[in-house]
């Protein structure tokens, strides 16, 4: 007989929706564990390059190619196709 609550006679709660998987269950904690792992990258490169021996400009420029590189590698495959035509393929003016 189920509880209010959600949960069953024996004081089990049972999951619902995507979480009752324990595929998306996994992956939702694989996902948490990188992100995190993501964020503290972030906080640990300052410290590492400081550490290093490098100065706040080094750090400035590291911290710009950071940003900048994923940037252009997602744009690199639109940018090539803007320029070059698909190969044996006449190059035409659009019709209006």
């Amino acid at each position: 007989m189920p509880l209010k609550g959600g949960g069953d006679a024996y004081g089990v709660l049972r999951l619902r929706g995507p979480l009752a998987s324990r595929n998306f269950r996994v992956l939702a904690a694989c996902n948490v564990i990188s992100l995190t792992g993501s964020a503290l990258s972030f906080v640990a490169l300052p410290f590492a390059v400081l550490e290093a021996g490098g100065s706040a400009a080094v750090l400035t420029a590291g911290g710009a190619l950071i940003v900048a590189l994923p940037l252009l590698l997602l744009l690199l495959p639109e940018i090539r196709r803007l320029g070059v035509p698909a190969r044996n393929e006449p190059l035409t003016m659009p019709q209006s």
